[in-house]
C-alpha cells in the first residue's frame, strides 16, 4: 500500500476519534451540567472544530472509496464507453477545482502561519492549526482524482460488484458457519 493510501486511511482514523470525542466529550459535559459538576472549559470551541476536522479529513478517504455523494441519473443512462467518457470528464472538472481550492487554502494557511496569527475564544491557540487540514485534504484528494484522470482502469462498476461480491461472500461465510453449529 502506497503512503498515499496510507495517509489517507489516517486521516479518516483521526476524523474517526473526532466522532468518538464528540460523543463523550459533549455527553461528559451534559452530565457534569446536570449534575451540577461544572464545566469543561473549550469543550464547545473543540467540538466546533471537530465537525470541521470531521468533515475534512475524511473527505480524502470517502473519494478514494467511492463512498461521496453521486448523483447518475444522466450518466447512468450512457453506454459503457460514453460512461467512462463522461466520469473522466467530471474527475477532471473536480481535479481541477481541487487544485484551485489547493492552492488558495494553502496560501491562507502559509499566510497564517508567517502572521502568526492567534485565535482568541475559550482557548487560545494559533491559527494555523486550523488551517492546515484543507491544503492537505485537497492535496490528497488531487492525488487520487489524477489517478483516475490519467489510469481510468478502475471504474465504478466494477468497485460495486466487488463490494456486492465481497458481501455475498461475507454472508455466505456467516451463514455457513451459523449452520454448522447446529
Amino acid at each position: 500500500m502506497s503512503a498515499h493510501y496510507v495517509l489517507v486511511r489516517l486521516l479518516a482514523c483521526i476524523a474517526g476519534f473526532c466522532i468518538a470525542f464528540l460523543i463523550v466529550g459533549i455527553g461528559a459535559e451534559a452530565i457534569m451540567r446536570t449534575t451540577g459538576l461544572g464545566l469543561i472549559k473549550g469543550i464547545i470551541d473543540l467540538s466546533e472544530y471537530s465537525l470541521f476536522l470531521i468533515a475534512i479529513l475524511s473527505a480524502p478517504w470517502l473519494v478514494n472509496i467511492h463512498g461521496h455523494i453521486r448523483v447518475d441519473i444522466l450518466i447512468g443512462q450512457f453506454n459503457k464507453r460514453n460512461r467512462q467518457h463522461a466520469e473522466r470528464c467530471i474527475n477532471l472538472f473536480v481535479l481541477i477545482t481541487t487544485l484551485i481550492t489547493l492552492y488558495y487554502s494553502f496560501s491562507v494557511f502559509l499566510e497564517s502561519w508567517r502572521l502568526n496569527e492567534i485565535i482568541y475564544r475559550e482557548l487560545t491557540f494559533p491559527d494555523w492549526w486550523v488551517q492546515w487540514q484543507i491544503p492537505l485534504a485537497m492535496f490528497l484528494i488531487s492525488v487520487e482524482l489524477l489517478q483516475r484522470v490519467l489510469m481510468p482502469t478502475w471504474d465504478l462498476e466494477s468497485a460495486k460488484s466487488k463490494k456486492i461480491k465481497n458481501i455475498t461472500t461475507e454472508n455466505s461465510l456467516t451463514t455457513d458457519s451459523v449452520e454448522g453449529v447446529h
